[in-house]
């Protein structure tokens, strides 16, 4: 009983999972119409959705989804506006899987759409100053942007570093960010 019981559970869920998407999807669709009044629905709806815990999962499978471009950029938007302002209600765990997905998505996007690699590269900085088991956010990540194909998206994330380290709407505490400043020593 319980077997199945679980199984049906796994099945709502992904069929949750799938329909947020959806709804995500047409939400973007609708702020590229034309009517004024649906813009500005979808973009209070937008508004509400990144609130969500959901948010997440959704803006993630977009993302790695890609056959929407303007979804594609919407939840790169997301994805770095939950990480400056809700990656707190992460545990250590998925952080670390948040940074690693990151930088699998930079090297997804590179050479595709430069405002998507902006986005997911602000998203990966605010994470660099939020982990603290993160010890050298700039070795790790040029070992993984080090192909030259790659290259505009690692001079992106090494240049928006510096910025967000020192930005105050990231709550680390300070210990963290001066350890952070002395990796980064002369970028900023």
């Amino acid at each position: 009983f319980f077997f199945f019981f679980f199984i049906n559970l796994i099945n709502l869920l992904f069929e949750m999972s799938e329909e947020a998407v959806s709804h995500f999807q047409s939400i973007c669709s609708a702020l590229g119409g034309v009517d004024s009044e649906s813009i500005s629905t979808a973009s209070k709806e937008l508004v509400q959705f990144r609130q969500q815990t959901c948010a997440w999962d959704v803006v993630h499978q977009v993302l790695v989804d890609g056959s929407d471009d303007v979804a594609c950029f919407q939840a790169a938007n997301i994805l770095k506006w939950k990480v400056a302002y809700h990656f707190l209600e992460l545990d250590e765990e998925t952080t670390v899987t948040l940074r690693d997905s990151l930088v699998n998505l930079i090297v997804l996007y590179s050479g595709r759409s430069q405002a998507i690699v902006c986005q997911l590269c602000l998203a990966l900085a605010d994470a660099a100053v939020y982990i603290p088991s993160w010890e050298d956010p700039i070795s790790d990540v040029i070992g993984a942007l080090e192909s030259e194909e790659h290259h505009t998206s690692l001079l992106e994330y090494l240049t928006v570093l510096p910025q967000e380290a020192k930005n105050k709407r990231i709550k680390v505490d300070g210990d963290r960010r001066r350890m952070l400043n002395t990796v980064l020593g002369g970028l900023g």
